[in-house]
């Protein structure tokens, strides 16, 4: 099966727009069992991506005519299924129409509907990154496992809503238009920076690497905070706190490049880290002290942390089925 072919597969589309559990599902399973299908797959998402990422200019009479000849289809195609079971459009012209005429009408319907609502939803599974390229030039690299939707309108401030951790890099617009990151209890409005968000269940962080950024706090409203480069603001949902400090904020960002980094991290942050970034359950003993525990290990592996652990501090890191045990 050639890429150009899934493009025009309704149950692959289903898969890379989220859009049908079941179709999810087999597409998964095929990309976990037939290296040729997933290579094909990546391909397929990769010339999906540049074909509507690509910028199309097109009349307001242009536009018009397209949306009559096409809701004109729509109504005469119902007309003839009042008999038998309906199908998607697109699959019914395809007997007609060639690959590049097929695509183009898939990605028409879709700036169509993008245009109308300015909203697309992205996805970052378990295990792996994405980087999103933005109308308005901005990137978002979109951490695993982690949503963002967004909604860009030209004239109009730019807003996003994030789900999980990003790092931004905003380009500033010519009409002065902000960019906004909504998360569960903070927003984030920067000109033109680039950031760190990660909204975890019990707190939501922010890193700012360049440039500036102003929060704002969903349950005061009045409460503005702005944040400078090498600053690190952090709300707490237990206490209802917002707190400041400098940081190095590659230790925050270093997940991009695949790493993960631990800087004179004791007892306490190695657990921290180890749960967050690495999904794990992990036991501390009460009154464990470890000394200082640097380096830089794959974000994917965290058995490579766990014997470095092993080694850097003999028997006071312990295995157990699927809890990491810290020991006095």
């Amino acid at each position: 099966m050639k890429p150009e072919d899934l493009l025009l597969d309704d149950s692959f589309l289903a898969w890379y727009f989220r859009s049908d559990d079941q179709h999810w599902s087999h597409w998964e399973k095929r990309r976990a069992t037939d290296p040729q299908i997933r290579q094909e797959m990546d391909d397929a998402v990769k010339m999906l991506e540049a074909l509507m990422a690509s910028n199309v200019n097109v009349s307001p009479h242009q536009l018009k005519d397209a949306r009559v000849s096409l809701i004109d289809r729509i109504e005469n195609w119902e007309k003839q299924q009042t008999e038998t079971p309906r199908r998607p459009l697109f699959r019914k012209l395809l007997p007609w129409m060639g690959a590049a005429a097929s695509i183009v009408l898939i990605l028409f319907m879709g700036w169509w509907f993008t245009a109308e609502s300015g909203e697309d939803v992205y996805y970052a599974d378990r295990g792996s990154t994405r980087q999103i390229v933005l109308p308005d030039g901005s990137t978002v690299d979109l951490n695993a496992n982690s949503k963002l939707t967004t909604h860009i309108v030209n004239g109009k401030d730019r807003e996003v809503w994030l789900d999980g951790e990003a790092y931004f890099t905003i380009t500033k617009q010519p009409d002065g238009s902000k960019f906004i990151v909504h998360t569960g209890d903070l927003d984030v409005e920067v000109l033109g920076t680039e950031f760190n968000v990660r909204g975890l269940q019990e707190k939501t962080e922010v890193v700012l690497e360049s440039g500036k950024v102003q929060l704002h706090l969903k349950e005061a409203a009045d409460m503005k905070v702005i944040m400078e480069p090498g600053e690190l603001a952090e709300f707490s949902k237990v206490s209802g706190q917002l707190t400041k400090r400098d940081v190095n904020t590659r230790i925050y960002t270093s997940w991009k490049e695949g790493k993960i980094i631990f800087e004179n991290a004791g007892a306490s942050e190695i657990a921290q880290i180890l749960r967050e970034r690495y999904h794990v359950n992990v036991k501390v003993e009460e009154g464990s002290i470890l000394g200082e525990f640097n380096g830089i290990f794959p974000s994917d592996d965290v058995n490579v942390v766990v014997t470095a652990l092993e080694k850097t501090y003999p028997g006071r890191i312990k295995a157990q089925n699927d809890t990491i045990i810290i020991r006095k």
